[in-house]
């Protein structure tokens, strides 16, 4: 099964604050979701696997990219900077 190759929210925490940390400035989800994809080297395969078959066209890596932004803007090291930005909170240093 592919999702066993999908690391969960916690581990996509760090690779997601190394995308803001380079870029330097806010980005989009998909421009973080990009560069997290390329830094695991995760296959087409496992980017494109349904959360919930069936119920809608999310994949399971945005459900969990999702679940990794909320955890870090819960931390108070990542905010939104607008409709589907984000960037490092002041904390983040």
């Amino acid at each position: 099964m592919t999702l066993s190759k999908l690391p969960p929210a916690s581990i996509l925490e760090e690779p997601l604050l190394k995308a803001l940390r380079e870029h330097g400035k806010p980005m989009t989800t998909s421009a973080i979701d990009d560069f997290v994809a390329r830094e695991l080297k995760l296959t087409q395969d496992i980017l494109t696997t349904l959360h919930a078959p069936g119920r809608g066209a999310r994949t399971e890596f945005a459900y969990r990219m999702a679940w990794a932004r909320t955890r870090l803007k819960a931390k108070g090291l990542v905010e939104r900077a607008g409709p589907k930005t984000w960037a490092l909170s002041s904390s983040a240093g």
